[in-house]
């Protein structure tokens, strides 16, 4: 088996990202500016980054009339987006850190997660100082059978020098990382196969499921509903789908859904 992959994102799809982002900036995280996407897209953004690489995406699909349709190999960022709304805000995509599009995409397809063909894109950054760069990625999907809206993803990020900046990753609520994301499923036996080929790791047996290495103190967590409510005191989440993430440094406790984009942020 290949090393484990790390974390990189989560791509959360808000209907509003100017109230989303004040939510979160309430709930005391430091959120980049406004950006936007290219337009066959149709999406823009805000970030959370975090000390140890990896960020929330605030997503908005702000442009929908421009937004190209899937095609037989080419995976619709903006129309995935607009299709996961239609049940609700929260985590529509786990993304993780790449550096090779095309070799991913072409073990995704041996494993049956779906032919698409890697997806290449740039946009503007405006940096802490005001200083405008170019940022791009190369991305590969991946979408695992019986996972109903649940998407994944790898991304090279091209320019990383242009990217990570100190200053955005400093947040008045202590956050320093995306260190667990928690799967809703309700035979997590099913999955365990198809998450150990897309993950790069082993199954652990955990109470409820099971989990799955991923970067250093990282892991992918598929548990049942049932515990995933326990864990948390919340109810049971909708499975198949992702119903949180845990955080490192995260300051007070648990934050339910209603108050971050249809996703909880549990303190790690």
């Amino acid at each position: 088996m290949t090393a484990p992959r790390s974390f990189d994102h989560i791509v959360v799809v808000v209907r509003d990202l100017a109230a989303a982002a004040a939510q979160h900036e309430a709930l005391g995280f430091t959120l980049t500016p406004r950006a936007r996407h290219p337009d066959h897209m149709g999406t823009s953004n805000r970030l959370a980054q975090f000390g140890n690489q990896t960020f929330i995406e605030l997503l908005e699909i702000d442009r929908p009339e421009s937004c190209a349709p899937h095609g037989p190999e080419f995976f619709s960022f903006g129309q995935h987006a607009q299709s996961f709304l239609q049940a609700g805000e929260g985590i529509a995509m786990m993304v993780f850190a790449g550096k090779d599009a095309p070799g991913d995409a072409r073990s995704f397809a041996e494993a049956g997660f779906g032919r698409f063909a890697p997806f290449d894109f740039g946009r503007k950054a405006v940096l802490p100082d005001g200083q405008v760069v170019e940022v791009g990625f190369s991305l590969a999907y991946a979408l695992p059978p019986g996972l109903g809206r649940v998407g994944f993803f790898t991304c090279h990020n091209r320019f990383p020098e242009n990217f990570w900046k100190p200053a955005f990753q400093l947040h008045p609520n202590g956050a320093e990382g995306m260190a667990e994301i928690y799967l809703a499923v309700t035979e997590p036996n099913a999955h365990r196969a198809d998450l150990s080929q897309l993950t790069g790791a082993a199954a652990e047996t955990v109470e409820g499921g099971y989990a799955f290495a991923a970067g250093p103190g990282q892991r992918m967590m598929a548990l049942t509903p049932g515990r995933i409510a326990e864990m948390t005191g919340l109810p049971q989440p909708i499975a198949p789908g992702f119903a949180g993430i845990g955080i490192v440094g995260l300051q007070g406790g648990l934050i339910a859904p209603e108050a971050a984009s249809g996703m909880f942020l549990r303190p790690l």
